[in-house]
């Protein structure tokens, strides 16, 4: 009886295990299409209607939610600062100390690169920076959603694989 208990904890901790690979596998496609929403909403609102910077961070807090919401909440939360700091420097530092933005180096480093475009060029140029970004994060969405395809269930077999696995063993 005991053992038949073990053997069930033991395959529900690697299936669940596995679950939570598929389930970040998910949350960083989310993030990714959040993201490029997101930057179309600051692209809009930027190019388009001239809306100053603070409303902008505002609307796209309100429009976002997750790790993406958190980031730009750390912005704007920081944009009082305006004065001490430039916004590139708050802006990398959002991108830095936002842990619920589960993104990889290279997605945060695209983030980085935009935030030193935003607020010191004209309407048009912030535009073309704000394409390129959205741009790039479209094509990191893509792979991540294929990623996401491929190994979802992948780590879910995986994680009911190893525990059958260890049982098997242990018995």
């Amino acid at each position: 009886m005991v053992r038949a208990i073990g053997a069930l904890l033991l395959i529900g901790g690697t299936a669940f295990w596995g679950l939570l690979g598929a389930a970040r596998l998910n949350s960083h496609a989310g993030q990714l299409r959040g993201m490029v929403a997101a930057l179309q909403v600051m692209q809009s609102e930027i190019c388009t209607r001239l809306t100053p910077m603070e409303e902008v961070l505002r609307t796209v807090c309100w429009g976002t939610r997750g790790g993406v919401r958190c980031f730009f909440e750390n912005v704007t939360a920081a944009f009082s600062r305006l004065e001490a700091e430039t916004f590139s420097r708050i802006w990398t530092g959002a991108v830095e100390n936002t842990p619920q933005l589960v993104l990889s180096r290279g997605e945060k480093q695209a983030l980085i690169q935009l935030g030193q475009s935003l607020g010191r060029y004209d309407a048009r140029q912030q535009r073309e920076a704000l394409a390129y970004a959205i741009g790039r994060f479209e094509s990191f969405a893509l792979r991540a959603e294929t990623e996401r395809r491929e190994k979802a269930r992948l780590n879910a077999f995986m994680g009911v694989a190893a525990g059958l696995f260890a049982v098997v063993i242990l018995l």
